[in-house]
């Protein structure tokens, strides 16, 4: 199998190629690359094998690279990184402009050979981002009346639009459903899963649509981060040669998770963990960062780092303690065992067990649509007053509360809120 992973550029001997210039060369490069990372979002119009991914993948290293040093294969047990550097050594010497042609050659038919004209930065080659998988949805230019004032409308079409790992549905109450969705790797936390669930909390914070999220899985909640990542860490950390920058790019990634996981703490409305099955390591640090958390009975907890040789570094090991207290937070941490549901229960991790997914989801849509029914308005003051108390001692917190209410308590959602008690109604509140 991995012969035929083999990227061999004497099959490509053939190709007929075009005299440009070197700049027309760039140019026609730039768009080609730009337009593969456009299969990626839009698979169901051009496909795109492994065989070709892998092909075209030497050849962006190749140009952005240089030559495979063969210093630094990958290991053994990461067959994809294997097939990846395979593809690339095979390219030898290969010089960075015989590297553009043959990957514009190569992908003009997949666009009837007329690469589209993609409109990109104005970069030297070196800084093009090699084709990934990355989401369908961008953050949007917003303009100072959106920043302010945000509305529901258009950011409602940003939670509806197809992302690759995850699934989103927002209903007419307000409630966003976020399902992690890469049930073949069980829910693994790959880079294009975090990117898109940091970008579905900065739409959250962007509008006024969503009163509550609810974030679960599909074939279980998440068996933590890819090893890919790592992989692909340990693969790009060959490019620098000065161990303090190699290390300052390792803390970079770390701050990119810390930010994944602080998404959740940090949105605007309730975030709802709903779990079942494998919740491990990354994904545990994850819920911790949520407001509320069931599972079922099912489920399994654990602090996975530490078989990894590896100190939790995206907030678990600081948010467990307020969770189940600080001795049990040290034996999990320490030892990485396994907990199951109803001993979450017991520890406080989560505030309920249930004996099914369809119990867990009937339960959590109740206090979902509680919660929904709520001022908005207020749900964002009672969730900042609760981190800041989290945070700060009791004389700041009630200094904190204070300036609040006296900012914001007269609002139409209290008239509303009253009107409606006193003609016996629920209230309805505006987004």
């Amino acid at each position: 199998m991995m012969q035929r992973c083999i990227f061999r550029i004497s099959n490509l001997s053939s190709v007929k190629r075009r005299y440009l210039s070197s700049s027309d060369i760039e140019k026609q490069f730039r768009n080609a690359v730009a337009a593969m990372k456009s299969t990626s979002s839009n698979s169901q119009n051009t496909v795109v094998t492994d065989d070709l991914k892998l092909k075209v993948y030497a050849l962006y290293k190749q140009v952005e690279v240089g030559p495979c040093d063969n210093k630094h294969p990958p290991s053994v047990f990461d067959f994809a990184g294997r097939a990846k550097y395979t593809a690339w050594s095979s390219l030898q010497n290969m010089s960075k402009e015989d590297a553009m042609k043959t990957y514009i050659e190569i992908v003009k038919p997949l666009f009837g050979n007329q690469i589209p004209s993609v409109i990109v930065d104005e970069k030297p080659v070196g800084n093009i981002s090699p084709p990934t998988t990355v989401s369908s949805n961008t953050t949007a230019s917003r303009s100072l009346s959106d920043i302010i004032f945000p509305t529901s409308k258009s950011d409602k079409a940003d939670l509806s639009d197809a992302y690759q790992a995850i699934n989103c549905k927002t209903d007419e109450s307000g409630i966003l459903r976020v399902t992690l969705n890469r049930p073949q790797r069980g829910n693994a936390l790959n880079m294009t899963m975090l990117n898109e669930i940091l970008q579905v909390f900065a739409a959250v914070k962007a509008s006024t649509a969503t009163r509550v999220v609810v974030l679960s899985g599909s074939s279980c909640f998440s068996t933590g981060m890819d090893l890919s990542v790592f992989a692909e860490l340990q693969q790009l950390l060959t490019r620098e040669s000065c161990p303090g920058r190699q290390r300052e790019a390792t803390m970079r990634l770390i701050e990119f998770l810390q930010e994944v996981v602080d998404a959740a703490e940090l949105c605007s409305v309730p975030v709802i963990a709903a779990i079942h099955g494998s919740c491990i390591g990354g994904a545990l640090d994850l819920v911790t960062a949520c407001d509320l958390r069931y599972c079922t009975q099912d489920a399994v907890f654990c602090v996975k780092e530490i078989d990894l040789a590896i100190v939790a570094d995206m907030g678990g090991l600081q948010r467990l303690p307020a969770l189940v207290g600080d001795q049990a937070a040290r034996e999990l941490a320490y030892t990485g065992r396994l907990v199951t549901g109803r001993e979450a229960a017991q520890l406080g991790l989560v505030l309920r067990c249930f004996e099914s997914r369809e119990e867990m989801a009937a339960h959590v849509e109740q206090v979902a649509g509680l919660i929904a029914s709520k001022s908005p308005l207020t749900l964002r003051g009672v969730k900042q007053a609760l981190l800041y108390s989290r945070d700060h001692g009791l004389r700041d917190s009630l200094q904190q509360v204070k300036l609040w209410n006296g900012a914001v308590l007269q609002s139409r959602d209290l008239a509303e809120a009253f009107e409606a008690a006193l003609q016996r109604r629920p209230p309805v509140f505006r987004e």
